[in-house]
């Protein structure tokens, strides 16, 4: 078969050079990007961006709640350490009295959630402050 004409003068296409012809009878044709893929692009990252903003604005606002992390260390509500209602305390207290210990029943994962909690609030895992603490004891006793 002949090769396909050129593309029309008004075509987005115009002033770039023809595609080659395919390899085989019938085979589809390589896909050139858009010439304004690039801009499709930024500008969808733009309204991601913009939707982001509106909605963590619109969460502290009307909410006063939003969910990063970062914003919940700042609040102080980060891994429960935000006020609990009184019968809620009231019911954990009375379960508490008789569970055992989060050590006891699981030691490994007790070390690394201390690990985890110690490394997002000081910086430093359990062991790094208990050397930290012992340290200082030893100064203080000399």
């Amino acid at each position: 078969p002949p090769p396909p004409p050129p593309p029309p003068a008004d075509d987005h296409y115009a002033g770039h050079p023809p595609l080659p012809p395919p390899p085989e009878h019938g085979a589809p044709r390589p896909r050139r990007p858009a010439i304004n893929h690039a801009a499709c692009r930024i500008q969808r990252a733009w309204k991601v961006s913009r939707w982001r903003r509106r909605f963590f604005e619109f969460s502290e606002k009307e909410l006063k709640w939003v969910g990063s992390l970062d914003w919940l260390q700042q609040h102080n509500h980060l891994y429960g350490t935000e006020l609990a209602d009184p019968e809620d305390v009231r019911w954990w207290m009375q379960h508490r009295q008789g569970a055992p210990l989060d050590r006891e029943v699981d030691p490994w994962g007790c070390s690394k959630l201390r690990d985890h909690l110690n490394k997002m609030w000081y910086g430093r895992t359990t062991e790094e402050l208990e050397m930290e603490a012992l340290q200082r004891q030893r100064r203080e006793q000399e």
